[in-house]
């Protein structure tokens, strides 16, 4: 009884070590092994978690929506899965996603549909994929109906609302106006020649006439909302009976956006999708599936790009000219009876005010695009189809099965635009009477109806798979094999050669009493990338395991429930990396070198620009893992370890980099390049009941390290070399402050980039040449660009009679970002952010950043230490607060159950550069989300 109490708290925890049954794809090979409840979908074949070897871990998202409702399949998966950082699997770029075994986007199907997600990181247990398969594979499986079960009908719906975290803090017209006359001052050693006048800047702060001298705060609330809604619904219906069993998922969702400018608070997003998976039993021998989901996705949206507008037009809109005017003005301060009539020849009067602009440049503004540009409308159909059958070959052999399984998906997406033409009025001010006398009109009101289709595309999948399978149990010898041909395209719109994989499979699997385990897996990939001869590779892999704590030396160790060992070893080939089609060819083409016959003909010459090379090969995945599985003092404790090491070896390269110019035209791509991969990652749960409180922590974790263990690259400083150096390095200047006096500019290198200034950014000279040139760049850390480096996720799970709470959180840290946007990169033409309060001046000697210039600012405008900052954070990323209505107040009534819920998601960042991390500039803010949902059971 004990055993089994721990063993729900561990599936309300849906870790990596979840529980649970449900039913799969008549297809799917269930290999021969223990009597565990809960099964893992593998590659192929569903496998016991209990045998579950290294580099497989897996979450029940199933169990999950119980206590944590998601609308998207991989939110919170960082907190669920080890080895998974929210970017890549053990710090490798590619992964592959497959939906129920074919080649699919994460994003085109809903949690509610999902029952489980396998994440699939060692080599042993992606190999029978092929190529494609070579950095990972996210296998996602939908739900499906189960045996002799009544209609069972299920309903969800939540209505939520976005909140802006952080919105980008800009300076006003006189306060902008003002900095950049200290600008100009520091351009000229300190010598006051201002840009803006006093007169012109008292009258944009008096607001005498914000008409005329304007002053747009892009993010105040006359724009942009607080908040805005999402909303969603799933409705299910699932059964089924001996022969026959059946899943349906009806869900869509809806939201808008922050704007209200316009007719922007129409824009909208609008999703739906239907799933319909049905299984069948033909006969005592024979069983199939059959699956359709079709996605109707369309977003609504005004034409312009205002979140880029807001972080770069500046609040007075045309600084530097000498006439200015905003870009709504109120039809009641046109004075001349002419400029009205005038304005009567428009329809384009909002809140009596009509277009206008400062120049003729700019009638095509971020308000009249907004206002009166027209519309786009991107749709997107994707219909997807799957079908399978399995026969039960048992007759001619016990054991044997054949299955083969199809899939077709289409998708299309275009953008419809609709472009009606409209009137811009240029005023002339006068500067008085602060009223309109002139208008100078440009374009004219025009809905011609004309429309657009643009960014069509057209993209199609085949996919499909065939085996024979074989699974027997001798005593206790459990064997389990498969021989298999697995192939997939990918065409995709404006490619001309598709997305290939083929490979044959085979897979030997065998368990002595659930103690010792061993497992041969193989595939032999097929690339048309590369020179006949050399398109087919051999991919073997081999893992051990042996379970100690079923050993009769470890009786006596009764605090241990369970302890798997296991290793693996593998050698994968992938062309996926292999980026253009014919590489191994020599090339030859005209070089642009000719001479002219004396009867004036021309003619040019043919010369090579690349060697042929037929021995190109698939880069290789070369890997060595370790794994410890282990459950202790009856379950109380779970836990998991897996160390990996890993290179991929053979990347291409074009061997030019030691040659000089003239030869370089005769060489071939070569396999060179070589990163190694190695980290760890690990599992840690602990279930505890406490009185009427059943608790349940976890903790998930991943660290990997990149290096490139050999790299091509040109002879430069010694300190340069990318060889030895992480694949995500960062390269940059140090910087050793800023310049405090022309003495100290003056006695220093020369900084090449820009004539330096005081109160610019001063480097360190590397290799004493004198000079700061891109030679200087030396290594400044990682950029985490397949994750950061360690990422830890949390979960806690604590159910109080029918009341549970469940919240999950992230720590990331162990690289770099860097403060490189607009906001803190100024320049002459730069709209002036919170942060030029805190420039270099000479009062202000110890300030935070480098004095503003009305220049190009290119020699601070540049990567070194100075800008970047660790981005180590924890992240409160939900908390959901559930109650589970008791199921004999409803009696006889047809609703079964009923579920009420709130959640906030991304509620809290802790890190030192919090605010920075939470803004985002030049696109939509970062917001956290507020939802209360209910579920019935009917």
């Amino acid at each position: 009884m004990k055993y089994m109490h721990n063993k729900i708290l561990v599936c309300a925890a849906l870790v990596s070590l979840p529980c649970g049954l449900f039913a799969q794809a008549s297809a799917d090979t269930v290999a021969v092994s223990g009597d565990s409840a809960y099964m893992v979908n593998t590659a192929f074949r569903k496998v016991a978690q209990d045998d579950l070897l290294t580099g497989i871990s897996v979450v029940n998202i199933d169990e999950m929506l119980n206590s944590n409702y998601t609308t998207y399949s991989l939110t919170n998966m960082v907190s669920l899965a080890n080895g998974w950082n929210g970017t890549s699997m053990w710090g490798m770029d590619d992964y592959l996603v497959l939906i129920d075994g074919m080649p699919r986007e994460a994003n085109n199907v809903m949690p509610s549909e999902i029952a489980q997600i396998s994440f699939l990181k060692g080599a042993n247990a992606v190999a029978l994929y092929g190529s494609r398969a070579a950095k990972g594979v996210l296998l996602i499986t939908t739900k499906r109906g189960n045996l002799n079960e009544k209609l069972k009908i299920d309903g969800r719906f939540n209505a939520g609302f976005h909140v802006a975290k952080k919105l980008p803090e800009y300076m006003g017209a006189a306060e902008y106006m003002r900095y950049y006359n200290l600008a100009s001052k520091n351009d000229n050693g300190g010598v006051d020649k201002p840009v803006f006048s006093d007169e012109l800047i008292a009258n944009y702060e008096s607001g005498v006439n914000p008409y005329h001298y304007p002053d747009i705060d892009f993010y105040s609330s006359k724009y942009i909302k607080k908040v805005y809604n999402f909303d969603d619904a799933v409705l299910e219906f699932s059964g089924g009976s001996k022969n026959a069993r059946y899943y349906v998922n009806i869900n869509a969702y809806t939201f808008g956006d922050y704007l209200k400018v316009g007719e922007t608070k129409h824009d909208r997003t609008n999703r739906l999708s239907v799933r319909g998976n049905v299984d069948m039993n033909l006969n005592k021998y024979i069983s199939a599936y059959i699956d359709a989901n079709a996605t109707f996705y369309d977003i609504n949206s005004r034409k312009g790009n205002y979140w880029s507008d807001a972080s770069t037009i500046r609040p007075n809109i045309k600084p530097n000219l000498k006439t200015n005017t905003a870009l709504l003005i109120p039809v009641d301060l046109v004075s001349d009876p002419d400029a009205m009539a005038m304005i009567g020849t428009t329809a384009n009067i909002y809140d009596g005010k009509f277009l206008a602009a400062a120049n003729k440049t700019d009638v095509n503004n971020v308000f009249a695009q907004i206002y009166a540009g027209g519309k786009t409308k991107w749709t997107s159909r994707q219909f997807q189809f799957d079908a399978g059958m399995r026969f039960d070959l048992g007759k001619l052999l016990e054991g044997l099965a054949f299955k083969a399984s199809l899939g077709m998906d289409f998708q299309t997406n275009y953008t419809q635009e609709f472009n009606p033409e409209y009137a811009v009025f240029i005023p002339t001010w006068d500067s008085k009477t602060e009223t309109i006398t002139k208008l100078t009109k440009e374009g004219d009101d025009r809905n011609n109806g004309q429309q657009s289709i643009s960014n069509s595309t057209d993209n199609r999948t085949l996919a499909g798979n065939a085996a024979f399978e074989y699974n027997r149990k001798f005593g206790g010898h459990n064997i389990s094999a498969m021989v298999l041909g697995n192939v997939f395209q990918q065409f995709r719109s404006g490619s001309y050669h598709a997305i290939a994989n083929a490979n044959l499979g085979f897979d030997l699997s065998y368990n002595f009493a659930q103690r010792y385990y061993a497992q041969f897996s193989a595939a032999t990939p097929y690339s048309a990338k590369l020179a006949e001869g050399h398109r087919a590779a051999f991919s073997p892999t081999g893992t051990i395991g042996w379970r100690l704590s079923n050993e009769s030396f470890m009786e006596s160790v009764s605090f241990i429930d369970n302890l798997l060992v296991s290793a693996s070893v593998g050698i994968l080939h992938e062309d996926a990396d292999i980026t253009s089609y014919y590489m191994y060819d020599g090339v030859w083409d005209k070089n642009g070198w000719g001479f002219t016959w004396n009867d004036g003909s021309n003619a040019t010459s043919i010369g090579p620009s690349r060697g042929e090379n037929a021995k190109l090969e698939m880069i290789k995945r070369k890997e060595l893992t370790a794994s410890i599985k282990a459950s202790m003092f009856d379950k109380f404790v779970n836990l998991e370890f897996t160390y990996f090491t890993n290179k991929m070896s053979g990347y291409i390269i074009d061997n030019k980099s030691d040659w000089p110019n003239h030869m370089t035209e005769f060489l071939p791509y070569l396999n060179n390049d070589e990163i190694k991969h190695t980290g760890f990652d690990f599992a840690v749960n602990l279930n505890k009941k406490i009185n009427d409180f059943d608790v349940m922590f976890g903790v998930v974790g991943t660290y990997y390290n990149t290096e490139r263990t050999v790299y091509e690259e040109s002879k430069i400083e010694d300190y340069q070399h990318q060889e030895g150096r992480p694949v995500d390095a960062i390269w940059g200047l140090e910087c050793l402050g800023m310049f405090q006096s022309q003495d100290e500019i003056d006695n220093s290198p020369e900084h090449t980039y820009d004539k330096v200034r005081l109160g610019d950014l001063k480097y360190k000279d590397q290799n004493g040449d004198g000079k700061i040139t891109d030679l200087d760049n030396v290594y400044l850390g990682k950029w985490g660009e397949f994750g950061s480096p360690l990422t830890l996720g949390l979960n806690l799970v604590v159910k109080y009679k029918n009341f549970t709470f469940h919240a999950l959180g992230t720590t990331r840290s162990g690289a770099y970002g860097a403060k490189n946007s607009s906001y803190y990169w100024l320049n002459k033409d730069s709209k002036y952010s919170a942060i030029a309060r805190d420039t270099w001046t000479p009062e202000n000697t110890n300030a935070k950043y480098p004095a503003l210039t009305t220049t190009s600012g290119s020699n601070n405008n540049r990567i070194s230490d100075f800008w970047l900052y660790k981005n180590n954070s924890f992240k409160l990323d939900k908390i959901q607060i559930s109650y589970e209505v008791p199921s004999d107040v409803f009696g006889d009534l047809f609703i079964k159950g009923l579920t009420a819920y709130v959640s906030g998601a991304d509620l809290l960042t802790i890190s030192k550069e919090r605010e920075h991390m939470e803004m985002s500039v030049g696109s939509e803010p970062q917001s956290r989300f507020f939802n209360i949902g209910v579920k019935a059971n009917f």
